[in-house]
């Protein structure tokens, strides 16, 4: 069974983090923070602070450090104990996540 946990954990965590990529259609997320300065006239936006960030890295950080880390601490909290902390669950949710994330680039690129 625990063999077959770690396949199913590796698994699940390529398919979300494939899914993931492929949520955005360009490479790069524009992300815009801060007030933004509008003409009123035109209604036309005139500037706002915004950098463009490579959807691979967000993957990388969101999927396999947030998500394939997270889930371990979060499924003993939801469970009330009855699921455990599992540092090889950790392994292959990051090795999952990380050939999901891999396969998208590869996809995309060819």
């Amino acid at each position: 069974i625990t063999a077959n946990d770690k396949l199913l954990h590796l698994v699940a965590f390529m398919v979300e983090s494939w899914l993931f990529v492929k949520l955005f259609a360009s490479r790069n997320i524009r992300v815009y923070w801060g007030r933004s300065e509008y003409d009123l006239d035109s209604g036309q936006r005139l500037s706002q602070t915004c950098i463009e960030i490579d959807k691979y890295k967000v993957a990388f950080v969101v999927c396999s450090l947030g998500a394939a880390i997270g889930s371990e601490f979060l499924q003993s909290i939801l469970s009330s104990g009855k699921r455990t902390f599992d540092a090889k669950d950790i392994l292959s949710n990051i090795l999952g996540s990380t050939i999901g994330i891999g396969l998208a680039y590869w996809r995309e690129r060819s």
